[in-house]
C-alpha cells in the first residue's frame, strides 16, 4: 500500500467507511484515514525494531560472558 497513493487511501477510506457505518462509529474521514495509515506504517517498523534489539541483548551479553569464560581456560 502506497500511503501517498490517493487511490490507495480511496480504497482504504471505503472500506472503512463501511465497517463504521455497519458499527455505527462517526467521524470517518478521507483525511482522518490518510492521517492513521500514514502514522502505523512507522510505528509498526519502530516497534519491530524495539523487539529485535531487546531480543539481540541476551545472545550478546552470553555471547561476553563465554568469551571471557574461555579466555580464563586458556
Amino acid at each position: 500500500m502506497d500511503t501517498d497513493d490517493p487511490e490507495h487511501i480511496d480504497w482504504l477510506f471505503n472500506k472503512a467507511s463501511r465497517r463504521a457505518h455497519e458499527f455505527k462509529i462517526e467521524g470517518v474521514t478521507w483525511s482522518l484515514t490518510q492521517g492513521v495509515v500514514k502514522n502505523i506504517i512507522p510505528a509498526i517498523a519502530s516497534t519491530n525494531a524495539i523487539i529485535a534489539g531487546t531480543s539481540c541483548f541476551p545472545s550478546i551479553t552470553l555471547s561476553a560472558l563465554l568469551i571471557r569464560f574461555c579466555s580464563l581456560l586458556l
